[in-house]
């Protein structure tokens, strides 16, 4: 219902709504169920800004730093 109500605000404009972590970021758990449960968590509105098309939508900005951190952590 929320949902339905704030659609509004995406519609004929730059923006788009996109969480703030990756949901595949979120899946960590002592097994299987508990790792999907944490990466449903990421879905919750709360977790989701209003972001510019241009920027989140792009591989080279901001899923370019987000790739980049986690190759880097891997490495560390």
């Amino acid at each position: 219902m929320l949902q339905a109500r704030t659609e509004a605000f995406y519609t004929h404009n730059q923006f788009d709504r996109r969480h703030l972590t990756r949901r595949e970021d979120m899946e960590f758990g002592a097994d299987q169920t508990e790792a999907l449960t944490s990466a449903a968590d990421a879905c919750h509105w709360t977790n989701c800004t209003p972001q510019h098309a241009r920027f989140n939508e792009s591989a080279q900005l901001w899923q370019g730093l987000e790739k980049r951190i986690l190759e880097q952590a891997a490495v560390c």
